[in-house]
């Protein structure tokens, strides 16, 4: 706990409540506006030095974690802060207030290491997430040396693809599958790793139904668009989310193709 005054009054106040679960620092105004590094720490502050603060003392102390006034007369006029925890005077009991002055530098304490252990969470994370990418990497570009080619034939079509790696995060896919003399084909691109394990969740479900038609083909992208907004919205940012769908029936050529975002097709014009 860091105490602010004009003079001793405060600081021999708290030594007074013989309290050994406290301890604190004393610093003049002076001392507080120049220092730096106190974002962290509980400030117990004289309201006098509250009711003359300049703009700058008034800005680093909304900066610490808290703040209890200290008042000579609970009648006093408190200024204000955003961040003031509450009020301390002689005039109420010293065990009363040792309870209360220890709690809060107990809860700001226990405050301060959360945000200690999630910023050393956020940095492990952090480098697994950067070799995580790298191996992701590595097997890209593994899986296309080692199946670079796919071809597949269906009653009067075939068709051929080619395995690329991707250098961005996040995944793409495609693939296919046949059922009721029916193709089924999905290409995606997603810049999140959670928004393509959805799309292959969905996808699997898919490849599992009894049957293949448009409402089922506009079912599943309503299921993964509504997946990837909920997780955009939870993580507090944009997924870019590309998918196009066909489903190609053998019998009649015919094609049903529903798409989120943009994709071309190409063609010699050959029919």
């Amino acid at each position: 706990m860091i105490v602010i005054d004009n003079n001793t009054e405060v600081f021999d106040w708290v030594n007074s409540l013989n309290s050994d679960s406290l301890s604190c620092v004393r610093l003049d105004v002076v001392t507080f506006e120049i220092a730096s590094g106190l974002e962290s720490e509980f400030i117990l502050v004289h309201s006098e030095v509250l009711s003359d603060m300049s703009a700058v003392v008034q800005s680093k102390l909304e900066a610490c974690a808290g703040v209890v006034v200290y008042l000579n007369n609970l009648t006093d006029n408190i200024p204000h802060l955003k961040n003031i925890l509450g009020v301390v005077s002689p005039s109420i009991a010293s065990d009363t207030t040792s309870s209360t002055l220890v709690n809060i530098e107990n809860r700001i304490k226990a405050e301060n290491v959360l945000k200690s252990q999630l910023i050393s969470i956020n940095h492990e994370l952090n480098d697994i997430m950067g070799g995580v990418n790298s191996e992701l990497l590595r097997v890209k570009h593994t899986y296309e040396r080692m199946i670079p080619k796919r071809l597949e034939e269906f009653k009067g079509m075939k068709i051929y693809s080619k395995y690329a790696a991707g250098e961005k995060s996040g995944g793409e896919f495609f693939d296919l599958f046949s059922r009721d003399n029916k193709v089924f084909i999905l290409m995606s691109h997603a810049n999140s790793y959670l928004a393509s394990s959805s799309i292959l969740q969905y996808f699997g479900e898919l490849k599992r139904g009894k049957t293949l038609s448009p409402s089922v083909q506009k079912k599943f992208l309503s299921n993964v668009s509504d997946d990837v907004a909920n997780l955009a919205k939870s993580q507090e940012k944009e997924i870019d989310l590309k998918i196009l769908t066909m489903i190609v029936d053998l019998s009649t050529l015919k094609v049903s193709t529903v798409s989120l975002g943009r994709f071309r097709f190409i063609t010699s014009g050959e029919f």
